[in-house]
């Protein structure tokens, strides 16, 4: 799960994890926005653009929705 791109994933930026959903469910209300109102999202994982010493499954870092980078993509996953 780490080393391709790094997972787009729904989460918005948050100074902590203080008050985030109990149930797992992606904690997409409030969050960090820049000058220009974009919110900012998680991208986890680590990329084949980053050293092997950063590439772990809880490594993250943030971007905006609109951000367009060659080592970023998302899961896609299909629910019952």
């Amino acid at each position: 799960m780490i080393g391709n791109v790094y997972e787009w994933c729904l989460d918005t930026q948050h100074e902590s994890y203080k008050k985030h959903p109990a149930n797992g469910t992606a904690w997409t209300s409030g969050g960090f926005k820049d000058r220009r109102g974009r919110k900012f999202h998680a991208n986890r994982g680590g990329s084949w653009f980053q050293p092997p010493v950063e590439m772990m499954v809880f490594r993250r870092c943030w971007d905006a929705a609109e951000d367009k980078r060659h080592e970023l993509g998302f899961r896609v996953l299909m629910e019952p």
